[in-house]
């Protein structure tokens, strides 16, 4: 994943509960815990399967999937959630095709075809809030170093300007 420390830490700061990296034995990649209102990440993963399973649950968060709210079943909430994740990977430029698609036909296979359209609207605007807080950081930091790199220019300029004394 280019740029993968900043991509994670962006994915970080966005997220609306802490994210942290942990040992999971169980074999999931990661979970969200409405509870304790924590999101935990298999740690080691690869990095594309680290930022797709971070924006996956935090998917799960964004959409309050096990608050008081919730009327969504497991099979319908783990769709969501993948559908968004995969939704917002395609719009940073990560293909998790291979995961992603397999996932969400093993978590629909017993679903209505009208069930899954009723799913397109509310995942579609879950994964453009979250790609436009992506979105909105990374324009920040662009901004941040474009203005690092004006700001070293111009005292280079400033020390180039000046005369040697011997």
């Amino acid at each position: 994943v280019d740029d993968y420390e900043t991509l994670k830490d962006i994915v970080m700061r966005i997220s609306p509960v802490p994210i942290t990296f942990e040992a999971i034995n169980s074999g999931a990649n990661g979970y969200f815990s409405a509870g304790e209102q924590r999101i935990v990440i298999k740690e080691d993963l690869p990095q594309l399967q680290t930022i797709k399973t971070m924006i996956h649950e935090m998917a799960h968060a964004t959409l309050g999937h096990g608050g008081k709210e919730d009327k969504w079943d497991r099979e319908t909430k783990e769709v969501q959630a993948e559908s968004v994740a995969f939704w917002v990977a395609s719009m940073l430029n990560l293909d998790t095709s291979d995961y992603s698609f397999g996932y969400i036909a093993g978590w629909s296979k017993d679903k209505e075809v009208t069930e899954l359209k009723e799913n397109l609207e509310l995942i579609k605007n879950t994964a453009d809030v979250i790609s436009q807080s992506i979105e909105k950081e990374l324009v920040a930091l662009k901004e941040k170093e474009d203005e690092k790199i004006k700001t070293q220019d111009c005292q280079e300029v400033k020390t180039s300007g000046r005369k040697k004394v011997r």
